[in-house]
Order: structure tokens, then C-alpha cells, then sequence
């Protein structure tokens, strides 16, 4: 369970990343462009994406670790899709479906271990340095790049650099370097929002899962 949820927390650690906007220059626009994606973002019943993430670091034996799957999300509830594997979360349970295993496992839920995107847009309390790095192309579209740096050695990244669209004022991705050099890479697509998610939504629906073994650890 841990595994999964350290996975999860760290592809989506992103939306949490922003620090403290009094730092930035008047100058720079990067605290306007954090403020209007924040108040966007805050404006959501829900939303669901697909995303990629990638772990590089030229120490690692091999290039790279990549993932990606699909996310949903209100309310604090959450589903996430990783190919072989799928969690739900209604705040009172979670399942855990490993499905070539054809095996669901439900535990009780633990705020601590869960996708927090309550905290999203949180501005951190950090001396780190924004700056505003321009437009950038992604795909079709243009996105607002944002460059943060900080000495502060509490904080697990000391590096961040963020992708906010244009248009839409929304997160499409993010690049996340640690002290050791670790990249993590997050990109999102496909972002589709105000769909009118239900509780079911967020629950495993045993009736279209006749064939799974369920553990029951609540």
C-alpha cells in the first residue's frame, strides 16, 4: 500500500509546489500567472486527465522509469488508473485493484496516505527565487514557463520548473530536480473538466468485476 501511495503522491506532488509569491519581483509576472491558475483551478467540481511521469538521472543504470495512466478527481475523492493496476477512494475506503492478479484489496481510509489535492496551489513558506521564463510551446498550445529555485534544505526539491497554459490558466507540466540530480517529469493531457462525477465514480464496482478475489481489511 505504501509503494502505491508514495507513487501516487509523488507524480502528483506537483500541483502543491508553488512558493512564497511576496518573494517575487513586481516585475516578474510568474505570482499573477500562479494566482490566476490557483483561483482556475479552485473554480473546478472536478476534472480527470491522462499523464505521463518519468524519472531520469545519468547515475541510474538505466535511462529512465516511465509510467503514466488516467486521474480523476472531487472532492478529495480520487481514481487512478497505472495500467496494471487501479486505485479508488471514496474517503472511507480505498481499493486496491491488481488486476492480472484479478485481486481488489479494501482498506480504510488514511488521509495520510492518500492523493492530497486539497493542498493544491498551496504557496509553500520557502526563501525560494520565481522566475518567469516565457512561452513555451506544448503540443498545440502555449504555456506559461516558470522556473523556482531554493536553498532551503527541507524541501525535497530544490529545483521546479512549471508549465501553465495560456489559455486554459491550468497546469500541463512539470519538471521536479532533486538535490541528488533526480528528475521527475509530469505531464498531463487530455485534462477535461465540470463532468458532473458521482460517488460511484470514486467506488469498485464489484457487479463489473465477477471474477475478482476481494479482501476485505477495513
Amino acid at each position: 500500500m505504501k509503494k502505491i501511495t508514495l507513487y501516487i503522491t509523488s507524480a502528483l506532488f506537483v500541483f502543491g509546489v508553488f512558493f512564497n509569491a511576496e518573494l517575487l519581483a513586481q516585475s516578474d509576472p510568474s505570482e499573477q500567472i500562479l494566482q490566476e491558475s490557483r483561483k482556475k483551478f479552485e473554480s473546478l467540481t472536478d476534472f480527470s486527465a491522462t499523464y505521463s511521469y518519468e524519472l531520469k538521472n545519468a547515475a541510474m543504470k538505466s535511462d529512465r522509469v516511465a509510467k503514466g495512466g488516467d486521474f480523476r478527481y472531487k472532492d478529495g475523492m480520487y481514481y487512478l488508473d497505472m495500467g496494471n493496476q487501479a486505485i479508488y477512494c471514496d474517503l472511507e475506503s480505498q481499493w486496491i485493484h491488481l488486476k492480472a492478479d484479478e485481486e481488489v484489496t479494501i482498506v480504510e481510509y488514511d488521509p495520510e496516505e492518500a492523493v492530497n489535492i486539497e493542498s493544491v496551489y498551496k504557496v509553500y513558506e520557502s526563501n525560494a527565487k520565481s522566475q518567469y521564463m516565457g512561452e513555451e510551446m506544448l503540443g498545440n498550445s502555449k504555456a506559461h514557463k516558470i522556473l523556482m529555485t531554493s536553498l532551503d534544505s527541507e524541501l525535497e526539491y530544490n529545483r521546479v520548473t512549471l508549465w501553465i497554459n495560456s489559455k486554459t490558466k491550468l497546469l500541463e507540466k512539470a519538471s521536479l530536480v532533486d538535490r541528488n540530480q533526480t528528475e521527475e517529469v509530469i505531464v498531463f493531457k487530455n485534462l477535461q473538466t465540470n463532468q458532473g462525477f458521482s460517488l460511484t465514480d470514486f467506488q469498485f464496482n464489484t457487479t463489473k468485476h465477477p471474477n475478482v478475489d476481494i479482501y476485505d481489511e477495513r
